[in-house]
């Protein structure tokens, strides 16, 4: 599973989408 079906999954969920945003945002990061 690749990091954007996991966020993509989390949407449609009705997951956090912030949560997802500040993951992506962290690997940039590092």
């Amino acid at each position: 599973m690749t990091l954007l079906n996991v966020c993509l999954d989390m949407l449609l969920l009705n997951r956090d989408v912030l949560a997802c945003l500040i993951f992506k945002r962290g690997l940039r990061a590092k």
